[in-house]
């Protein structure tokens, strides 16, 4: 194999998708190019998003922001349901967030899909 002068042991992460940014922007590659790297940086805002809004408990329209960050990746909107729900114990959240995602019930954690929640449009 090729020696490039990194150690593999030492990239992280974070490392990787900076080098896949920088590859992508001088290839003028899309993020529908690199189905792997944009799942990895909307999970990683999604994740920051998170601990922005229940850990820090900080200002702002995380809603909004965390629905843009899971658009197009349907596993992520699934594990943001399941995060709020299960992590943070957001249950209004996590239905709501259900229903714009038109995630089924049957797909939600148990907490989520109790049958009060049923009667108000959630059982698909």
């Amino acid at each position: 194999s090729a020696d490039v002068g990194i150690e593999t042991t030492t990239v992280t992460r974070k490392q990787l998708l900076k080098m896949s940014d920088k590859l992508a922007n001088q290839f003028d590659l899309l993020d529908v190019d690199r189905p792997n790297a944009a799942l990895a940086k909307a999970t990683s805002t999604m994740n920051g998003y998170l601990y922005l809004k229940y850990r820090k408990r900080t200002e702002g329209d995380w809603d909004e922001l965390l629905e843009n960050c899971v658009a197009g990746f349907p596993s992520l909107q699934t594990w943001l349901v399941d995060a709020i729900t299960v992590q943070y114990r957001d249950v209004p959240s996590a239905v709501r967030f259900a229903r714009k995602f038109g995630i089924p019930s049957n797909r939600l954690p148990a907490e989520a899909a109790q049958p009060t929640n049923r009667h108000r449009g959630f059982d698909r």
